[in-house]
């Protein structure tokens, strides 16, 4: 497992909470899933957590990874073709009443 440090005792991490990416460093984009907690333990003599996390992805002898962001949802059109929307507004101009 992993483990999660200089964490402050008060922080509002809780068993099962997700940890993401945060973007920050610009090297990896927000929001890449990371890691899940699995325990955590607080003590009264100690200024932060000791807290346990469960990586998500299986890198057991790893020594590289790749991260592919998502392709994005909306297909740009062809290069000389007419838009999408531009075929539906022709479409109804000369429809036939």
């Amino acid at each position: 497992g992993l483990e999660l440090r200089f964490m402050g005792s008060n922080s509002d991490l809780q068993q099962g909470d997700l940890l993401t990416t945060s973007g920050i460093d610009g090297i990896y984009p927000a929001g890449l899933p990371v890691a899940r907690i699995s325990r955590i333990e607080r003590r009264p003599e100690s200024t932060f957590a000791k807290i346990y996390c469960v990586p998500l992805a299986l890198v057991t002898g790893a020594r590289q990874v790749i991260v592919v962001k998502p392709v994005s949802s909306q297909i740009p059109p062809r290069p000389g073709s007419a838009a999408p929307d531009d075929r539906v507004i022709r479409a109804k101009k000369g429809a036939s009443k």
